[in-house]
């Protein structure tokens, strides 16, 4: 388990979610307004149109509906919305939520898919298997290819997922569900470089905001220069677009401004980003307002579908452990290919309620998608320890690439391979691991790992009963007198709990030794 759970710079990088989904939240409808009279967009729509009138199947309507929702023209498809919700259950689940969309008739908080227990794997490789089927028939549905790579990528098979991808690029090249999604997938499979070019590349990119807020987030976790800021701020001043499809645009200048240090600039943006936001948004306000005094939100006061991640992160801060492992978790199975929402659920399941055997089975449904991972193998490997299983908690560890891991998880490495050779009998070998995580956390000003690091070494040296255990349990308590964090407090409680139950054992045992004696 990491030392601590550390919240990573966040940048306002594209959810995924499946297009029937996401044409719920919202984020489709209404393109950049400028394209209502746009040549390619009427050119888009109408070559949409002709199909379905020509083919006339449900899934000609659907690729219809997202093209007329993509270039903000709903009112070119509202007949072939009417003719798929009097289809009834007859139509896919996917045509008549966009059908619903479009005449507004949706509700904008559908529910987040859950995982059932075993037999997820199977329904997802069954949802593969009727993708597959749909675009053999529609080989043309970008929209379909894009769903069928979210279904691939979360079972961890990214050459296939990469393949459906660029198809999807190779149709629709402007389509704005199809660009946010690959530049996720890209991020994800550990190109931004790529993500960003497919972005900064793109025709469409300088007039949608939702497109132009994903160029600035990748672009900077790619370390590449960005599209002119004026094009940007051009969006944000000109009064083309209300404040909902403005909100992750402004949260991602709002961050480049606080990155570049000019505060009272990216306090403002971010309050306008928080005027009619989308939960991505949200969570990247929540982020910021660590880093920026004066700028607080609240998630739990505003109506936002889905703002989990936000939720989660203020809870752990709160100390609200119930709710931020629930939200954590809801946060997980909406972004089930995400290694960040797993690691924290695992955290909170692991250190918090010691539930071991189920955030080992979190982790390894995490690692599905993210096999490389070294933070979820590491937190793996201190849950596999904590049950008693060492051996296979060393064959996680060996699993780490130590080659290329940064500091914090190089210090939370090296402190679950102490944890491992404390519970194998080995004292003085896991003492020197733990010692050596705490003095490189020092050295690298990440004074909360060393806290809970030296917290963890006092808890094993109780627990062993060995002779530093006293001295242990001094410096951590010495370590973590001036920490606010709720995770700190409650293990230091933990640990002080632990030494005054085994000193009065001690005790005990001494005094009944005495009465023997005499």
């Amino acid at each position: 388990m990491s030392a601590s759970v550390e919240k990573k710079d966040r940048k306002v990088i594209p959810r995924w979610r499946c297009f029937p989904t996401t044409v719920g939240l919202g984020e489709l409808g209404s393109a950049a307004e400028a394209a209502r009279d746009d040549s390619a967009a009427v050119e888009s729509v109408r070559e949409k149109r002709d199909a379905w009138i020509s083919g006339g199947t449900l899934w000609h309507a659907t690729d219809f509906l997202g093209a007329a929702l993509v270039w903000g023209r709903p009112q070119d498809a509202i007949d072939a919305a009417r003719s798929v919700l009097k289809t009834g259950s007859k139509a896919p689940i996917t045509a008549l939520k966009v059908a619903s969309r479009l005449l507004g008739q949706l509700d904008e908080s559908p529910d987040v898919l859950t995982d059932s227990g075993p037999s997820h794997e199977e329904k997802l490789r069954e949802q593969i298997h009727a993708l597959r089927y749909r675009c053999q028939e529609y080989p043309r549905n970008a929209i379909a290819w894009v769903d069928l790579a979210l279904a691939y990528t979360v079972l961890g098979l990214q050459e296939k997922a990469e393949r459906a991808i660029c198809t999807a690029l190779s149709i629709s090249p402007t389509n704005r569900f199809v660009l946010r999604s690959a530049a996720r997938f890209y991020v994800h499979n550990h190109d931004p470089e790529r993500a960003f070019r497919i972005l900064h590349e793109g025709d469409a990119t300088a007039n949608d905001p939702w497109l132009l807020a994903a160029e600035i987030a990748v672009g900077s976790a790619a370390g590449k220069s960005q599209r002119a800021t004026k094009a940007s701020r051009s969006l944000l001043q000109g009064g083309r677009f209300p404040p909902w499809q403005l909100s992750e645009l402004a949260s991602a200048v709002a961050t480049d401004e606080l990155e570049a240090g000019h505060h009272i600039a990216a306090k403002k943006l971010f309050r306008n980003a928080l005027i009619a936001p989308t939960e991505n948004s949200v969570a990247q306000v929540e982020w910021a307002s660590e880093h920026l005094p004066g700028l607080t939100v609240r998630p739990r006061e505003l109506k936002v579908p889905r703002l989990f991640e936000a939720r989660a992160w203020q809870s752990f801060s709160g100390g609200d452990w119930a709710d931020a492992l629930q939200s954590s978790l809801d946060w997980y199975y909406d972004q089930q290919f995400s290694s960040r929402p797993a690691a924290l659920a695992s955290y909170i399941n692991c250190m918090v309620f010691e539930d071991y055997e189920k955030t080992a089975d979190l982790l390894r449904k995490s690692l599905v998608a993210n096999p490389r991972d070294s933070l979820l193998l590491n937190n793996l490997a201190y849950s596999l320890a904590c049950m008693g299983d060492v051996k296979q908690a060393e064959g996680t560890l060996a699993e780490i690439d130590s080659d290329h891991l940064d500091e914090p998880t190089r210090v939370s490495v090296a402190a679950t391979k102490g944890l491992v050779h404390f519970r194998k009998g080995l004292i003085v070998e896991g003492r020197k691991l733990y010692r050596d995580a705490i003095e490189q956390a020092h050295k690298h000003s990440l004074d909360k790992l060393a806290a809970m690091a030296t917290i963890l070494l006092a808890r094993e040296e109780v627990r062993s009963r060995t002779e530093f255990s006293r001295t242990a349990v001094r410096e951590a308590i010495e370590e973590s007198k001036d920490r606010p964090e709720a995770d700190v407090v409650l293990y230091l409680g933990r640990l002080k709990t632990l030494a005054d139950s085994h000193s009065t054992r001690e005790g005990e045992d001494n005094g009944a030794g005495a009465r023997h004696q005499r």
